[in-house]
């Protein structure tokens, strides 16, 4: 993926959080697209898409629980 593409999905991204936090509030929509904004900010630009595969397996567990740490407060 180029760098654009993500800039622009990663804007998307933000867009839609801003236009779900207002009109629906909705905690669980909210912290889903956190999260994708997260692995497309870490595989892209920190580029762990090319380190080893503990290195991903370890990235995307740390993000699940985080979120489910945030969902359950």
């Amino acid at each position: 993926m180029k760098t654009i593409h993500v800039w622009f999905m990663l804007m998307l991204l933000t867009a839609m959080t801003i236009i779900i936090a207002i009109l629906f509030f909705s905690k669980a929509i909210i912290i889903g697209l956190f999260t994708a904004k997260f692995i497309l900010v870490v595989f892209h630009f920190m580029e762990i898409k090319l380190a080893h595969n503990f290195w991903k397996i370890a990235i995307v567990s740390i993000a699940v629980i985080i979120n489910l740490l945030i969902l359950l407060v």
